[in-house]
């Protein structure tokens, strides 16, 4: 079985976005230079660009998925799978800030 690598790098690329838009980072450059990455690749993976000659990037580094698991909250399950929400424990951290909101009062 192929695993389904364009659904896994648009929803990496959907996540970037979020996290762009929420100013978690300031876009994928920066990303990809402050945790090591190839700009140029992931730049290429996004685009779809593929060149004439030589070798055309279709995957990620696991890394990258490490990065946004561990320091933005995305869920692995989500980025691999499509499964649950973006954020990891987003419905309890609703309930909590509930539960804060009910106690102000």
């Amino acid at each position: 079985m192929k695993a389904p690598t364009k659904d896994i790098n648009n929803r990496f690329f959907q996540a970037i976005e979020f996290l762009i838009f929420t100013k978690k980072i300031s876009g994928l450059g920066p990303f990809c230079e402050e945790y090591g990455f190839n700009r140029v690749r992931y730049i290429n993976v996004r685009s779809g660009y593929k060149p004439e000659k030589g070798y055309a990037y279709k995957s990620l580094d696991i890394e990258a998925f490490y990065v946004l698991a561990k320091y933005f909250n995305i869920s692995l399950e989500w980025l691999l799978f499509g499964i649950g929400n973006m954020i990891k424990n987003i419905s309890k951290k609703i309930k909590e800030a509930e539960e804060d909101v009910e106690i102000q009062n």
